[in-house]
């Protein structure tokens, strides 16, 4: 018997899940549009919150679930694209996945960003490589071709406009043990999301201290890294998108004295070691808390006061229980995060 297979591009799709059909896809005003990228996912606390965003600025909604088809339709009313999260792609499956593995992964991505009438994927892959993988670059280059096969089938299945996407760290200096090839990954993506925070992860302070999420000198020097490493070419530059916390850190400070000097700083909140890949201290010793419970707790604190840290700019502030002790929290708010988006427009 003789099977005839659709050609690229012409697969069924289940039946549209808009109560308005029209927002089943991405408007072709918002697919020829050259407007500047703001990307934000999905949170993880599920829930209608991204009705709240901003719309009249969100250009990508990231993470879309299954069970947020609603959401797909919103984005799309908006002019706003809506994207999956590329699932099973891990350094150790990597490291021995053929080019027909990759090929089926990246087919059934792309296929199921089609199934559910989304615009594209996002590649989130945070395994580290070990020296073996780093020398060899089994895992390295395999991530490349996947990312790249997901591109090609994509844009077939959804057209020119689908996006790929790939999450990186605030630096591409091997940050978490993520030495991945670079540059491969911006020529096969669409853009580079640059996850500039979690910076605490690995610190090799002598001590270990509680500190910023997402640090003003570490984000101004992770983008001059990134600037330089893709060639400081126009194209791929104008790939990467300057991605900034709306969450903070809890951390239940050992001791905490200060601040040095007597200054407005925070004052020192020491922390445990909690070791991760290589470092002694990070921002494991803590807990992430998001922005609206963080400012709940500051209403609800007495005698809690905002502190600013000139060298991180970002802010700060702890609280005292006679149960639980000094317990102090990091976060950004609009000061801090104006400066760093400054970075992102000067660098254009």
């Amino acid at each position: 018997a003789l099977t005839l297979l659709p050609p690229l591009g012409s697969c069924a799709r289940p039946p549209c899940p808009c109560p308005d059909a029209s927002h089943c896809a991405l408007p072709a005003w918002a697919a020829a549009s050259k407007r500047r990228e703001v990307f934000g996912f999905r949170t993880a606390s599920g829930g209608a919150s991204w009705e709240a965003y901003d719309w009249t600025r969100l250009t990508t909604l990231a993470w879309v679930q299954p069970e947020d088809a609603q959401a797909a339709c919103y984005a799309h009313a908006h002019g706003a694209r809506a994207v999956s999260k590329a699932r099973g792609v891990n350094a150790t499956w990597l490291a021995t996945a053929d080019d027909s593995e990759l090929r089926r992964l990246a087919d059934s991505l792309a296929e199921d960003a089609h199934d559910r009438w989304l615009d594209g994927v996002n590649f989130d892959m945070e395994s580290p490589l070990s020296p073996e993988e780093k020398e060899d670059g089994a895992a390295r280059d395999a991530y490349t071709k996947l990312v790249r096969h997901t591109a090609a089938r994509s844009r077939a299945l959804l057209g020119a406009a689908a996006q790929t996407s790939v999450d990186v760290a605030w630096a591409p200096s091997g940050v978490d043990g993520r030495y991945y090839d670079y540059v491969g990954l911006a020529d096969a993506a669409d853009l580079l999301f640059v996850m500039a925070y979690d910076a605490q992860s690995q610190n090799t302070q002598s001590r270990c201290l509680a500190s910023a999420n997402s640090p003003y000198e570490l984000v101004r020097a992770g983008l001059e890294q990134w600037s330089a490493v893709l060639g400081g070419a126009p194209d791929m530059k104008a790939k990467l998108v300057l991605g900034l916390p709306w969450y903070g850190y809890r951390y239940a400070c050992d001791w905490s004295a200060g601040p040095p000097g007597g200054d407005t700083s925070p004052p020192l909140c020491v922390l445990p070691s909690v070791p991760f890949r290589g470092a002694s201290c990070s921002d494991a010793a803590g807990g992430e808390v998001g922005y609206a419970k963080l400012m709940a707790t500051l209403r609800n604190a007495s005698g809690a006061e905002v502190r600013r840290d000139p060298a991180s700019r970002s802010p700060s502030f702890q609280t005292t229980d006679a149960a639980t002790g000094v317990t102090q929290y990091w976060f950004d708010d609009a000061a801090s995060l104006s400066v760093k988006v400054a970075l992102a427009d000067s660098g254009g």
